[in-house]
């Protein structure tokens, strides 16, 4: 008898949950603390999915895929942080990452 939820089974990653792993490992790579928001009950309506800190910088990164759109409550979330003077980034792939860095090493 198989069980359903069998330790053993990996769950299939979706392709917005390849693009937070690469991205975190990067940054990591990169020597950028970073670390996932996990939403859930008290989190506040869309918050990014990573937060990445380096050398006094911050990062608030929202992964998408290339066809995935921000809902209105992350629209809202991007407003409030730009205003407020801080990085928002929408990350497709790592190349999105990758560009960043480059212009802001420059």
């Amino acid at each position: 008898m198989k069980l359903s939820h069998s330790c053993h089974e990996r769950k299939k990653l979706t392709p917005e949950t390849l693009i937070k792993r690469d991205v975190k490992r990067y940054l990591s790579m990169t020597g950028w603390f970073c670390f996932s928001v996990l939403q859930g009950l008290g989190a506040h309506k869309g918050i990014p999915d990573i937060i990445a800190c380096r050398n006094g910088q911050v990062l608030f990164i929202e992964c998408k895929t290339a066809k995935g759109r921000q809902s209105p409550y992350q629209v809202e979330f991007q407003h409030r942080l730009t205003e407020s003077g801080c990085n928002y980034l929408i990350v497709r792939s790592i190349d999105d990452i990758i560009d960043f860095q480059k212009k802001t090493d420059e």
